[in-house]
């Protein structure tokens, strides 16, 4: 439905308009940024790190995982928020079953992310396991960095990226089905497109906040600005770039 027909059925039920389809993600998205902004401001921001869940804190493999899995829904509705606003707005054929639904359609796209998460999460607790057993990478880490940023630059450049990202906006249009699943495949498409910058984040964004702002800028901008593709391609050139410099020997 295009948000002048939204407009105008939000007008003709009682002067409702479009508070309710507005109000449930701006304030979620404001709620996450706040949260996430607290936890920087106040030193707690450790909660978001896997280096200090699975290492540093020593608690139980199965706690630290689910801690990360908490924080990394907090983390999603910040980044991801932004690129969902059209979908979620577009999907309640009512206006009182605007909440309902757009809780059901963040619901499954969250499960979708969560999926990526428990594999990252995972994935880098094998990492910890193959730096303690090999003395070079231990002595090396930067190596781990460059090769994060290489593959998320090669990604950028990938025929694949763009396909899945240009299946998200596709899908946009798209009623078919329950919130739930329309959630869920929209995530999956989402995952397809981002995973490479997300894991990327996993591995040395975290920590940062600024730098997480300025990821989910780009990753917002690669689907709504009509230049966002050529956006995307130097942000992957940059990647690269930036791969190269992190293993070149110093000049000096």
């Amino acid at each position: 439905m295009p948000m002048r027909d939204l407009y105008l059925e939000g007008q003709g039920a009682g002067g409702q308009a479009l508070w309710r389809a507005f109000l449930l993600p701006w304030l979620l998205l404001t709620g996450s940024w706040g949260v996430l902004g607290v936890a920087f401001l106040t030193g707690h921001n450790s909660w978001l790190d896997h280096d200090y869940l699975i290492r540093g804190n020593h608690w139980p493999w199965p706690l630290a995982g689910l801690v990360f899995l908490a924080s990394w829904q907090v983390m999603l509705l910040a980044m991801m928020l932004p690129g969902l606003f059209n979908s979620l707005l577009l999907l309640p054929h009512h206006l009182a079953r605007y909440w309902p639904e757009q809780v059901l359609f963040i619901v499954g796209y969250a499960g979708s992310w969560s999926l990526f998460a428990c594999a990252a999460f995972v994935g880098d607790t094998l990492l910890h396991g193959l730096v303690g057993r090999w003395r070079w990478l231990y002595l090396h880490p930067q190596w781990i960095a460059a090769l994060l940023f290489a593959l998320a630059g090669l990604v950028q450049w990938s025929p694949l990226k763009w396909h899945c990202l240009r299946h998200t906006r596709l899908h946009q249009q798209e009623t078919r089905g329950s919130p739930w699943r329309q959630g869920y495949r929209y995530g999956l498409w989402c995952v397809g497109c981002n995973w490479a910058l997300m894991l990327l984040m996993v591995g040395v964004g975290m920590r940062n906040l600024l730098a997480l702002a300025s990821l989910t800028l780009l990753m917002w901008l690669e689907r709504t600005w009509s230049r966002g593709k050529v956006l995307g391609l130097c942000a992957g050139a940059g990647c690269l770039l930036y791969a190269l410099v992190i293993v070149m020997p110093p000049i000096f």
